[in-house]
C-alpha cells in the first residue's frame, strides 16, 4: 500500500475509532439521561395522583373503583403514560388500562417497597402488559397509609425515543466521519509533499545508498545543524580525527577544537571557507573546506570536507608524473624527429651508407629497450620507463635499463600508480643530478621475485653527509624553490607498505635502494 494511502487509512481509522467511542458513550449517557428522566417524570406523576383527594377518598371503599378508574385512566391519556394501578394495601387494583383487570391482585414483587415501608421509589419489571418502568408512591388517608399509586410506562416506548435521538445524531456523525476523510486525505498529502513523493521504501533505500556512499568517500565529512550538533559524520572523517566512538547527535564541542571552532565560527559569520589548511590535535595536518547549508535563504547548518594532507600531496605528485610523462612524450616526439631529420639530411647529401648505418645503430639501441621492457608486463610502468629513457636521450645522458628487470602487477598491495610515482620520482631524480655532466649515466632494474625490488643508479655528484637526513623531509630540495615533495611522497609510499629505502653515495655514484 502506497504512504498516501496508508495514511489516509490510519487517520481514517483513528477518526472512526474517536467517533465510535464518543458515540458510544454518548449513547449510554443519553440512555441514562432519559431513564432518569422517565423515571422522575413517572414519581411525580405518581406522587402527584397520591395525593389526590379522589384516590384518598375511594381506595379501599366499597365500589371505589367505580370513581377512581375512570377517573385515572383520564389522567393516563392525557399524560401519555403505559398505565396508571390504584391498589389498596391488599393490593386489590382499583384501576388498570384494561377493565377486566380491575379488582385482581397486582402481583409483582416490585409494589413490596410501597405497601410495607411506604417508600416513593422507581423500578423495573415485567407485568402484565411486558417490561416497564414503573414508579410508586403511598396513598395515605390522614396518617394511616390505605394503598399505593403505580405510574408505569414500556421500555419499549423509552428504545422509541433513544432511537430518535441517535437518528438526530446520525447527521452529525456522518459528517464528521466525512471531515475526517477530507483531513486525513490533507495530511496525507501534506506528509507525501513534506518528503519529496518518496515512498519509505525509496526512503530506506536513499538512506542505505547514502550511508554507503558517504562512507566510501575518501574525504571525511561532518554536518551539523544549526545548533552545532553533529548530524552527519562518515567513517574516513572519523578515521583522520581518530575518534573511536559514535558521536552524532552530539555536540561539535566532542571535535577536534580546530574542526569545532571553525564550524561555530562559520555557523557565526555564515561565509564559507575554501582550502583552510589546519593541524589537528593529534599533529595530522588537514586541507579543509567549510559551507553553509540554507533551506529557503534560512541557515540550517553547516558542513566540512576535509583530506589528509598527506593524500593531497600524493594527488599533486601523481598529477606531476602524468604531467612529467606528457613532457616526456613530446621530448620523445622532438627526439624522433631530430633522428629522422637527420636520416632526411644524409640521403639528401647521399650519403646512403652512414644514413643506413645511423638507422641500423638506432633501430639496434631502441630493439634492445623494447625487448627488456617486454619483460615488465605492466604497460604503465614499461610506458613510464620508455617515456623517462626518451627523456634522458633527450637531455644526453645514457640510460640503461638492466637486461633481467621483470614485472608483473599481480597481488600488489602497493598499486601501480604509487610504484609508478617512486619509479618516476627516483629515475626523475637522476636526470636532474646529471643535467649538465659529460658522459650522464643511469642503471635501472626492477625485479620481482619474493620482493619487489627497484635499483636506480648515476654517476651524478655525491649526496652529502649532512643531507642524508633531510632529503625524505617535505620541502627540501638542492634545485631550488616549490620542489621537494618528490622523495617525500617516495618515502611515504614505502612506510605504509612497510617498505626499505636506502640510499649509497660516494664520488662515483649514488645508488637508491627500495625493497617492497
Amino acid at each position: 500500500m502506497k504512504l498516501q494511502n496508508k495514511i489516509t487509512t490510519m487517520v481514517m481509522i483513528i477518526i472512526i475509532s474517536v467517533v465510535s467511542l464518543a458515540t458510544f458513550i454518548s449513547v449510554l449517557e443519553i440512555n441514562r439521561k432519559i431513564r432518569e428522566k422517565v423515571e422522575n417524570g413517572l414519581m411525580d406523576m405518581a406522587i402527584t395522583l397520591s395525593k389526590s383527594p379522589v384516590l384518598i377518598d375511594n381506595v379501599g371503599e366499597l365500589g371505589g373503583e367505580l370513581i377512581i378508574n375512570p377517573y385515572v385512566n383520564n389522567i393516563r391519556e392525557e399524560a401519555g403514560v403505559t398505565f396508571i394501578t390504584v391498589t389498596d394495601m391488599n393490593r386489590v387494583r382499583y384501576s388498570h388500562p384494561h377493565i377486566e383487570k380491575v379488582g385482581g391482585q397486582f402481583s409483582n414483587s416490585t409494589i413490596d417497597r410501597a405497601i410495607k415501608y411506604g417508600e416513593v421509589y422507581a423500578d423495573e419489571g415485567i407485568g402484565t402488559m411486558g417490561a416497564t418502568v414503573k414508579a410508586f408512591s403511598p396513598i395515605f388517608r390522614g396518617d394511616r397509609q390505605v394503598g399505593v399509586v403505580c405510574v408505569g410506562t414500556l421500555k419499549v416506548n423509552i428504545f422509541d425515543e433513544y432511537i430518535q435521538f441517535s437518528k438526530n445524531l446520525l447527521p452529525f456523525i456522518i459528517l464528521v466521519a466525512l471531515f475526517g476523510l477530507f483531513l486525513a486525505k490533507f495530511v496525507a498529502v501534506s506528509i507525501k509533499k513534506t518528503i519529496f513523493g518518496l515512498e519509505p521504501e525509496e526512503i530506506s533505500l536513499l538512506l542505505k545508498e547514502r550511508e554507503v556512499t558517504l562512507n566510501n568517500i575518501t574525504d571525511g565529512i561532518i554536518a551539523v545543524n544549526k545548533d552545532g550538533t553533529i548530524s552527519l559524520i562518515n567513517n574516513k572523517a572519523m578515521k583522520i580525527l581518530e575518534v573511536h566512538q559514535d558521536i552524532k547527535n552530539m555536540s561539535v564541542d566532542n571535535l577536534d577544537n580546530n574542526i569545532g571552532d571553525t564550524l561555530r565560527t562559520l555557523l557565526d559569520k555564515e561565509e564559507s571557507i575554501l582550502n583552510l589548511e589546519q593541524t589537528l590535535n593529534n599533529n595530522t595536518k588537514i586541507i579543509s573546506n567549510y559551507s553553509i547549508v540554507k533551506d529557503n535563504e534560512t541557515t540550517v547548518g553547516a558542513i566540512v570536507s576535509f583530506k589528509n594532507m598527506i593524500d593531497v600531496e600524493e594527488l599533486v605528485e601523481e598529477l606531476q608524473v602524468i604531467k612529467k610523462l606528457n613532457w616526456d612524450l613530446r621530448a620523445q616526439n622532438h627526439e624522433f624527429m631530430n633522428k629522422l631529420h637527420t636520416i632526411l639530411g644524409l640521403i639528401h647529401l647521399e650519403a646512403y651508407d652512414d644514413a643506413k648505418e645511423y638507422i641500423l645503430k638506432t633501430s639496434k639501441k631502441r630493439n634492445e629497450v623494447m625487448l627488456v621492457l617486454d619483460n615488465i608486463k605492466d604497460k604503465s610502468i614499461s610506458a613510464l620507463l620508455l617515456a623517462k629513457y626518451n627523456r634522458a636521450a633527450e637531455a644526453k645522458i645514457d640510460m640503461v635499463i638492466d637486461k633481467e628487470s621483470n614485472y608483473e602487477n599481480v597481488d600488489n598491495p602497493v598499486g601501480q600508480d604509487k610504484i609508478g610515482c617512486i619509479i618516476g620520482n627516483l629515475v626523475e631524480n637522476s636526470i636532474e643530478a646529471l643535467k649538465g655532466i659529460k658522459n650522464g649515466k643511469i642503471h635501472f632494474s626492477i625485479i620481482q621475485k619474493d620482493k619487489l625490488k627497484i635499483t636506480v643508479k648515476n654517476n651524478g655528484p655525491k649526496i652529502e653527509d649532512e643531507d642524508f637526513e633531510k632529503i625524505f623531509k617535505a620541502g627540501f630540495s638542492t634545485k631550488g624553490e616549490n620542489r621537494g615533495l618528490g622523495l617525500f611522497n617516495v618515502i611515504n609510499i614505502i612506510e605504509n607498505a612497510n617498505g626499505k629505502i636506502y640510499v649509497e653515495s660516494d664520488e662515483e655514484e649514488t645508488v637508491w635502494h627500495v625493497e617492497l
